[in-house]
């Protein structure tokens, strides 16, 4: 059984998109709680959710997708 260790979690939150800022997740929060569970080593990537959710999802949306992700590596 091959195993692996989680280094980057990355976070769309699908509440702040669609501006449900009850529902929205608590980053700090998060990782208060991550880190309290022995994932102080993991990163913690939030990404732009209205690029994620409501983008037109041409060229520029894309590249602008492909930047957040390789900027958080």
């Amino acid at each position: 059984m091959a195993e692996m260790t989680l280094t980057t979690l990355f976070i769309i939150d699908r509440s702040a998109a669609i501006g449900n800022t009850k529902e929205a997740l608590d980053i700090e929060k998060f990782k208060a709680d991550l880190a309290a569970q022995g994932g102080q080593s993991i990163k913690v990537a939030y990404l732009s959710p209205k690029l994620w959710y409501l983008s037109g999802n041409g060229l520029q949306s894309l590249n602008m997708q492909i930047k957040e992700i390789t900027d958080a590596l």
